[in-house]
């Protein structure tokens, strides 16, 4: 019976130890917005399922999307206009947006991305740029 109290006594510890740790480390982002002008971007609309990459982190959801641009750059979208990106899908269009880069913290009690670098160090800081989108046209 004492053994099974202080199992208990010692879970209950241990998790209190490590819901403060998670509160005190939490997730943040940070967004440093562009001071320049809207650019225009063109290439094809792609949706791309959630993975352990440091680009699906990025976008923060399950499903994003990404501009697949002529140059073969990869730009994360985070929609700004509130437009269904789905009817877009899979076509070539224009956007018009301002590059962003977004630092995220890592909650270090949540999944993270497999780490990009070779030697493997991850301190759960991670930096990408996403396109604000503001405007989305078909192109013809």
């Amino acid at each position: 019976m004492k053994k099974i109290f202080l199992l208990s006594l010692l879970i209950i510890i241990s998790t209190t130890i490590l819901s403060a740790q998670a509160k005190k480390g939490g997730k943040k982002d940070e967004i440093t917005k562009s001071k320049t002008a809207a650019k225009s971007f063109v290439g094809k609309l792609k949706k791309m399922p959630w993975s352990k990459s440091v680009q699906s982190y990025c976008a923060q959801g399950s499903e994003y999307y990404v501009l697949l641009a002529s140059d073969d750059l990869e730009l994360v979208i985070q929609n700004n206009s509130k437009t269904d990106l789905s009817t877009f899908e899979n076509q070539q269009v224009k956007i018009t947006g301002k590059l962003e880069t977004k630092t995220i913290t890592a909650d270090p009690m949540e999944q993270r991305p497999i780490s990009p670098s070779l030697d493997g160090k991850d301190d759960g800081t991670y930096k990408c740029t996403v396109l604000a989108m503001s405007k989305i046209e078909k192109i013809k």
